[in-house]
């Protein structure tokens, strides 16, 4: 597990054998951890409790469970797809907390997903919630540097799509995107900006909705942010570090 979180190269096959654990399918990555107040013979038990209620929540055809110090949980649930979860209604055990990351498929999908449980896990651990998904808390967790360059790509990936291709075409609708959000939907204030006409920023606004599959004000916070990381970072953000 090591290995594969730090990213090291190994066989897919071989680690997959080595921990009984379907290493090609699609991972969502949980932590789990115990409030201080729960008797230390209890830990153990509380925690192994807690991993297969959120793992059959989540719809796990499998979880693997790894200690992480005392009183804390490294999981993983594979799902042959993107899990469909439950997990919001699961029933955790007294003094038992859980941060939960994003599904994503193979090796990539395993170390990312967890780097996301973990920015959870420290966003979560300021208050007193029992249940976090970094997707309520994903700005925030990006602000606080938690997720690092995955996050970022992720997010990029995830919002931009095709918009976030390597080439002029894209890039200059991602700029008049940009422009136009800024400017609070004010089609003459990005035109100015872009010193072209009115009607040109519209066309391209439509444009860049065809390709997004969704009007440029849906999911707005999230769109305009990872605009802003590729008009500042550009589109090759693996060189990011």
């Amino acid at each position: 597990v090591k290995a594969i979180v730090e990213g090291w190269s190994i066989d897919v096959d071989e680690a997959t054998t080595a921990l009984s654990y379907p290493l090609r399918d699609h991972h969502t990555a949980f932590v789990l951890w115990v409030d201080e107040y729960a008797p230390d013979p209890d830990v153990q038990s509380l925690l192994d409790g807690a991993a297969k209620a959120v793992g059959a929540a989540l719809g796990a055809r499998q979880t693997l469970s790894v200690a992480s110090g005392a009183r804390a949980l490294w999981c993983w649930s594979a799902t042959r797809d993107t899990s469909k979860s439950k997990a919001d209604n699961v029933v955790l055990p007294r003094f038992v907390r859980v941060g939960i990351g994003s599904c994503a498929p193979g090796l990539a999908g395993f170390r990312r997903s967890h780097t996301e449980a973990l920015a959870t896990q420290a966003v979560a651990s300021r208050g007193d919630t029992e249940l976090t998904w970094y997707a309520d808390v994903e700005l925030a967790c990006l602000a606080a540097g938690l997720v690092g360059n995955v996050g970022v790509a992720a997010l990029v990936e995830r919002e931009l799509g095709e918009l976030a291709a390597a080439d002029e075409a894209m890039a200059r609708l991602r700029e008049t995107v940009r422009l136009y959000l800024q400017y609070a939907g004010d089609a003459r204030a990005a035109a100015d900006a872009l010193n072209v006409h009115p009607n040109t920023v519209r066309y391209r606004v439509r444009q860049a909705e065809q390709i997004l599959g969704h009007p440029v004000d849906h999911r707005r916070v999230y769109l305009e942010t990872a605009l802003h990381v590729v008009a500042a970072l550009g589109v090759e953000l693996d060189e990011v570090r």
